[in-house]
């Protein structure tokens, strides 16, 4: 969707890293799902907490339909971001060392944040499963767990959160490198029924 990457035997890696270098898997139509894939974080962009940036961060976006005129109309290609379902990633929030696992929801504000102080490490792959369950619900449940490759997957999530009734109800997944320099591994996606 947006930026240069290139592949590599671990994945396919970003070129350089800048604002909202983005993968898109699946289809529009995808509900009720869970995604896993390895993520592995090289560098931060030294320029990434520049307006209009807000932080360097990597994740998963779920529920995405494409881009749109909203929050910037006019724009061509469109680059506006809303709606969307959820964005489970992990952000350096500022360059002083605030960073942490949230979901970003569909209004453009933080749904749940993650209080444990769990930080990832540069240059070690982290597993990340994200899922999203919207059907006989009345707003999208939203999930998240992070943990290195080489540790078993823990039990709990890290973080669940509930979006709101005029969430997106189905779409597909947008791996998320915002000004940084990742790698995505092989990705599995399943649909859920739970």
């Amino acid at each position: 969707v947006d930026g240069l990457w290139k592949i590599e035997d671990s994945g396919v890696r970003t070129v350089e890293a800048g604002y909202d270098r983005l993968i898109a898997v699946g289809d529009i139509s995808w509900e009720d799902y869970e995604i896993v894939v390895p993520i592995t974080v090289h560098a931060l962009n030294p320029n990434g907490w520049r307006h209009p940036s807000g932080g360097p961060a990597v994740g998963l976006l779920v529920y995405w339909s494409g881009h749109t005129d909203y929050p910037r109309a006019g724009w061509q290609p469109k680059s506006g971001w809303l709606p969307l379902g959820a964005i489970g990633w992990y952000r350096w929030v500022n360059d002083s060392g605030v960073e942490q696992f949230q979901f970003l929801g569909s209004r453009n504000e933080t749904l749940a944040k993650d209080t444990s102080g769990k930080k990832l490490e540069f240059n070690e792959t982290y597993l990340f499963r994200m899922s999203v369950k919207s059907s006989g619900r009345e707003q999208p449940i939203y999930k998240l767990k992070v943990w290195p490759e080489k540790d078993l997957e823990p039990e709990n999530w890290d973080l669940v959160a509930e979006g709101y009734p005029d969430d997106p109800k189905s779409g597909s997944v947008l791996l998320l490198a915002h000004e940084a320099d990742v790698t995505f591994g092989n990705i599995e996606v399943n649909s859920i029924s739970e």
